[in-house]
Formats: C-alpha cells, sequence, structure tokens
C-alpha cells in the first residue's frame, strides 16, 4: 500500500469541494475509493457546492448579479426578464 504524502493531501483538500472522487483519483493515480478514505481520514468533505453541486440549476455569477440589480431597487420580473430566470426561482434568493 502506498502512503499518502504532503502534497497529494494538499490537491485531495484544494479540488474536494470541485472535482469527484473519481477524478481526484486519475490526477493523483489511486483508486477512488483511497481518495474516499483518505478524505474521511483528514477531514475533507467531498461535497460540492455553488457551481459545481450536481443540482445548481444558475451560476453563482447570474446569482450575484440577480441580487446586485435587486439591490439597486431593480423590480423581480425586470431581472428575471433580463437573466432568462423565472421569477419563481428568484426570489428564493432574494427573500
Amino acid at each position: 500500500m502506498k502512503r499518502w504524502n504532503e502534497a497529494e493531501d494538499k490537491v485531495l483538500k484544494e479540488s474536494a469541494s470541485t472535482l469527484s472522487a473519481k477524478q481526484i483519483s486519475c490526477l493523483l493515480g489511486r483508486t477512488e475509493k483511497s481518495v474516499g478514505v483518505r478524505a474521511a481520514i483528514i477531514g475533507v468533505s467531498m461535497r460540492k457546492s455553488g457551481d459545481a453541486h450536481h443540482s445548481r440549476k444558475y451560476s453563482e455569477a447570474d446569482i450575484d448579479l440577480a441580487r446586485q440589480l435587486h439591490d439597486t431597487g431593480m423590480k423581480l420580473n425586470v431581472i428575471a426578464e433580463k437573466l432568462e430566470i423565472p421569477a419563481t426561482s428568484l426570489k428564493n434568493y432574494f427573500y
């Protein structure tokens, strides 16, 4: 069994929130299972967040822009039309 080194741990920590265990295993030349086990040992979560999350429908950039426009006083239905995002979806990000 090959021991983990600091460089591999660093790659794992930096990649865990954006890449899958399978992708990280390819980068490091390790098995998918060993990546998952090592992440658990060193306390790294493999959960995806932001744009990398599997159920994400709209990009962080679009939502940030929508929030900025909303903060300037632009009406929700106008923002929705400009960004081509349903107003009912945008409401979830504002209220």
